[in-house]
C-alpha cells in the first residue's frame, strides 16, 4: 500500500483546481459530517494517487478519506466518490454516494488524535474501507444501481491473512482461505444517511460493515437470502451498523 499522509493542510485536492460545483460539494460534505461528529481539518490521501499506477479512477481523481470522531467511536469515510466527474460539464455528484466504516475497535497504536490522523492509515478499518472504495470506484455509476436493486451487497476481500493491517483482526473474522467479508448498504446507520441538498444531485452515505467468518460462510452457502437475513439480525443487534470485533455472531 502506498504511504498515506496529508496531501496538504486541509482539503486534499484533485490534480487541477476544483470547479465551483466541486468546491461547493466539498463544503456541503464537510458541513454534513460536522452534524454527525467531530471533523478535523485533514484528510488521509496517498502522496501518489493509485490511479496513476493503474488503480481505479475516482470520479474527480481525488481519492481521499476523512475522519470523524463520534463519542467513543471513529468513523472513516471515503471523500471523493461524490465529487463531480473531472473533464466534463458537471451534472451529477459523482457516483451519488460515499462509504463509511464506524468502529470503536481500532488499535490504540493506530488511533491517532484529532490533530494527527495519519496513524489511522495503518488500521484494519482503513484497509477495509480503502479496498471497498476502490472496488466501488471501479464499478462506476452502475454500483448505485446494483445497490438499489439488492438493498444490501456482500463482498469478499481475498488475502486478508497476508495484509498487515487486516492481520489486526482477531480469530473469528478471517475464514480458512484467508478472506474476510463485508456488507455494503445495511444495516442502516442510526443517523439520516442522505444529503439531498448537494450542489448537483443527492448523495447517500453508505455503511460498510465487517462480517464474522461464519457469517461470510453462511452467505457463501445461502446467497441472497442469507445475506438479507444477516443484515436484518445485525440491524436488531446493539452494534447495528458499527463494525465490532467483540460482537457475537448472528449467523
Amino acid at each position: 500500500m502506498a504511504l498515506f499522509d496529508w496531501l496538504r493542510r486541509g482539503r486534499a485536492r484533485a490534480p487541477e483546481p476544483p470547479t465551483a460545483e466541486a468546491a461547493a460539494s466539498h463544503a456541503r460534505l464537510d458541513a454534513w459530517w460536522a452534524t454527525i461528529g467531530r471533523v478535523g481539518p485533514d484528510l488521509l490521501a496517498a502522496f501518489v494517487n493509485p490511479a496513476f499506477g493503474g488503480g481505479p479512477m475516482w470520479p474527480g481523481w481525488r481519492r481521499a478519506f476523512r475522519v470523524v470522531r463520534r463519542g467513543d467511536a471513529t468513523i472513516l469515510a471515503t471523500d471523493g466518490l461524490s465529487d463531480p466527474f473531472l473533464g466534463e460539464p458537471p451534472e451529477v455528484n459523482g457516483l451519488g454516494l460515499e462509504l463509511f466504516v464506524e468502529t470503536s475497535d481500532i488499535p490504540p497504536s493506530c488511533l491517532g488524535t484529532e490533530e494527527d490522523v495519519a496513524p489511522l492509515a495503518r488500521s484494519w478499518a482503513f484497509a477495509l474501507l480503502a479496498h471497498v472504495g476502490d472496488l466501488v470506484a471501479g464499478e462506476g455509476e452502475g454500483f448505485a444501481e446494483t445497490l438499489d436493486r439488492y438493498g444490501v451487497i456482500s463482498i469478499e476481500i481475498p488475502g486478508a491473512d497476508e495484509q498487515p493491517a487486516l492481520q489486526q483482526l482477531p480469530p473469528g473474522f478471517i475464514i480458512g482461505d484467508g478472506a474476510i467479508g463485508v456488507l455494503i448498504g445495511a444495516p442502516a446507520p442510526d443517523f439520516r444517511a442522505l444529503i439531498d441538498d448537494m450542489p448537483l444531485t443527492a448523495v447517500r452515505i453508505v455503511p460498510v460493515v465487517l462480517l464474522r467468518a461464519d457469517e461470510l460462510e453462511a452467505i457463501r452457502d445461502g446467497g441472497g437470502e442469507a445475506r438479507r437475513a444477516i443484515a436484518e439480525r445485525l440491524g436488531a443487534a446493539p452494534s447495528r451498523h458499527r463494525s465490532s470485533l467483540s460482537r457475537p455472531s448472528v449467523a
